[in-house]
């Protein structure tokens, strides 16, 4: 049996559950943890690096083409994303965002010295720039931690009694900066947001 926890910094109790798996789980059962903090030791650790820089550029592609900023990406600025960012997907969305929203060019350094804090310091940062009413909608998704349709946010956001909010201004704020992604059916119009893990 090979058991599988996906996200393993999501879990609450994980120094509980990681000794539990420690002790409980024997040859030649297995156990695999993908997580995204270095705080357990693992037997067989495999890190995963960013994407290839031919994915990187597709995505790029992609999400600037989103976005409306195509104009404002030359090689040299896709070059230098790639490497400060080591062609993790999500640090180079959250700059794009910025782009977009900012209309200059963010240079990672400026943002953290170290690789270790890097996601982390670039996340508060994209959130300390928020509307109340962005903010106040992301801390509403982060909680749920599923895909949520967007009717039923407005439901809980928009209802009698809550403070008045401009829903559509707040989510749109929140997908120009990678902090929400807007997903539609295939089979119908209705849309869906999920908060990144």
């Amino acid at each position: 049996i090979i058991f599988v926890v996906d996200n393993f910094e999501t879990i609450r109790g994980q120094v509980e559950l990681h000794s539990w798996l420690s002790n409980a789980v024997r040859l030649p059962n297995k156990v695999l943890v993908t997580t995204r903090t270095r705080d357990f030791k693992a037997d067989y650790p495999i890190v995963v690096h960013g994407m290839l820089r031919p994915e990187f550029d597709e995505l790029v592609n992609e999400v600037a083409t989103r976005l409306q900023i195509k104009v404002l990406i030359d090689e040299e600025y896709r070059d230098r994303l790639f490497e400060e960012s080591g062609g993790h997907p999500y640090i180079a969305k959250v700059l794009l965002g910025e782009l977009a929203r900012t209309g200059q060019r963010t240079h990672l350094k400026k943002v953290v010295a170290t690789r270790d804090g890097m996601l982390d310091a670039l996340f508060e940062r994209s959130f300390e720039n928020l509307t109340s009413a962005g903010q106040r909608v992301f801390l509403t998704l982060a909680k749920w931690r599923t895909l949520i349709p967007r009717v039923g946010l407005e439901a809980v956001l928009l209802r009698t009694g809550n403070e008045r909010l401009d829903l559509a201004a707040a989510l749109d704020e929140l997908e120009r900066s990678s902090l929400v992604e807007l997903v539609t059916a295939d089979d119908s119009a209705n849309e869906f947001v999920s908060v990144p893990l």
